[in-house]
């Protein structure tokens, strides 16, 4: 079975214009290749996190060649670069100087273009084929957040991030047919009086019989104001219908709350364009419907995977009235940067609980390293993912994007979040261990010493992240009792205290060392 989320694919049509009766990335151009590669060489060696050389970056991606064609290989000898074909030489070109993103790309694009006339295969490959290959090898040496996205999954990740114009509805493909599996309320599908279960039989007067989810997905999406129109058979009570429907501009719902016994509950799943908005509203809507002051409020952000940084901010800031969030460091001198809260802060002086767990990350990081090294939060649960880093995204030529990590994340309390994460004021995982709230009690110097060995991890040191991780191990559950527990903390002021203090305690006042000038 194959599952399709419609609103949270998209795909960038503008990327498929049709020039010469053929699609723009079916066409081969050694001028864009130059282009994609001096673009990825330069943009690398300027901002990577680790210093590289586009000679490594280079050499790299041209021996990922042999996966377009296995007869061609590409090696380095001496001050020369060799094209080999079935390991005899073909052709030897001249080695550029090391950092010359200029040249490297030029050797690039002419070495693709002699194996396009060399071999038969290379010269079928679509330039897209060749660009994942090549670029694969480059990203290689890199770390492993860094990717390169051609323009079909750029176009989706877009859409993840900014919205795009779609119908508001998730389908399912399941033996060539595919069904509506949910309406969002209030979104054209819904208006037009689609329902979970029906099934799409015809696009714009087109059988989408045998397609693919994706296949579907590139024919429901389009500006937002265009119609399309779509064939509908209906079991109960059965039904053909045909609607037109206008598309709107979707963004995925990444907000959910509610209200249990005076507790505002929020999941946030992930870190979108509004998220920051939305939760916003969300906790006001909460705080109205109570009535009265929140008893407490707990975040979800199990299973949330991250987004965009900037809303990350965005929400520890409104849960603080100033100070810092966390500092930032790069190898660019732009990289490294403080960023901090301002004096607006919602749900005032109520108290707060973070829930984590093992997929948690990035992002959702950001946010649970801020309100935890401020004392504005407590955390539930297990030691997170440890992704603390951030990615810059570079739109390529061929209009595809190139994501490599540009800095690492410190949260206020000193330590860096990469390749260790989030260690729970109130762990729920591990043999043998008992009651978290007795363990509160029973355990505070420990844990006050477990918080200060955390915060003094500010270099990566993958042996000693083990050890600290180990404290609490992570867990990829999400038990329904870390939210009782959460809540059950949140309702005792002493509990609640207690939680926080071993963490207060240990706040680092070392500064992160910089490579430049911080930029707040």
């Amino acid at each position: 079975m194959k599952f399709a989320v419609v609103s949270l694919l998209s795909l960038t049509l503008t990327a498929c214009g049709l020039t010469g009766g053929k699609k723009l990335s079916d066409v081969y151009s050694a001028d864009q290749t130059q282009e994609v590669f001096e673009d990825a060489y330069f943009h690398i060696q300027q901002r990577f996190v680790e210093p590289v050389t586009a000679d490594a970056l280079a050499l790299a991606g041209l021996a990922k060649l042999s996966a377009v064609d296995g007869q061609l290989s590409v090696v380095p000898r001496g001050n020369s670069v060799v094209l080999l074909n079935n390991s005899i030489v073909f052709e030897t070109y001249a080695r550029p100087p090391a950092r010359d993103s200029e040249a490297w790309a030029s050797l690039t694009a002419d070495i693709v273009d002699q194996s396009r006339l060399l071999s038969s295969v290379a010269a079928k490959a679509k330039p897209d084929e060749i660009y994942d290959a090549l670029m694969g090898g480059v990203i290689s040496k890199l770390d492993r957040y860094s990717r390169y996205e051609n323009p079909r999954i750029a176009s989706l990740q877009r859409a993840t991030r900014n919205g795009f114009g779609g119908i508001g509805a998730t389908i399912q493909t399941e033996d060539g047919q595919t069904a509506i599996i949910n309406v969002l309320p209030g979104m054209p599908a819904a208006l037009a009086g689609l329902e979970r279960n029906d099934k799409i039989t015809h696009i714009d007067g087109v059988s989408i019989a045998g397609l693919s989810p994706l296949a579907v997905i590139l024919r429901l999406r389009g500006k937002a104001g265009s119609p399309v129109e779509l064939d509908i058979v209906r079991a109960k009570p059965p039904l053909r219908l045909k609607r037109v429907i206008i598309r709107t501009h979707i963004t995925v719902p990444t907000v959910v709350g509610q209200i249990e016994n005076g507790i505002a509950i929020v999941e946030v799943r992930g870190f979108a364009k509004t998220t920051a908005d939305d939760l916003e509203r969300e906790v006001e809507r909460l705080e109205r419907d109570n009535g009265v002051q929140l008893s407490g409020l707990v975040l979800d952000l199990r299973d949330n995977p991250g987004g965009l940084f900037d809303q990350a901010l965005r929400i520890a800031d409104l849960f603080l009235d100033g100070g810092l969030i966390v500092k930032t460091k790069g190898r660019n001198p732009a990289s490294t940067n403080s960023f901090s809260a301002d004096s607006y802060e919602i749900a005032q002086n109520v108290p707060m609980a973070i829930v984590l767990n093992g997929r948690s990350a990035s992002a959702s990081e950001v946010v649970a390293a801020a309100l935890q090294g401020r004392g504005r939060a407590i955390v539930v649960g297990t030691t997170t993912f440890g992704k603390g880093s951030i990615q810059s995204i570079k739109d390529m030529p061929n209009n595809g994007d190139l994501v490599i990590t540009w800095s690492r994340i410190y949260a206020p309390t000193g330590y860096l979040l990469e390749g260790l994460g989030i260690m729970p004021n109130v762990c729920t995982t591990g043999s043998g261990r008992g009651d978290p709230v007795d363990d509160l009690t029973l355990g505070q110097q420990r844990i006050r010493k477990q918080f200060g060995d955390w915060n003094r991890y500010d270099s990566l040191d993958s042996k000693l992240a083990k050890t600290l991780r180990s404290i609490c191990p992570t867990g990829i559950e999400r038990p329904g009792s870390d939210i009782t527990l959460a809540s059950q903390i949140l309702r005792s002021p002493a509990t609640y205290q207690l939680a926080l203090s071993p963490a207060l305690r240990t706040i680092a006042v070392r500064q992160v060392p910089a490579r430049g000038a911080d930029h707040s």
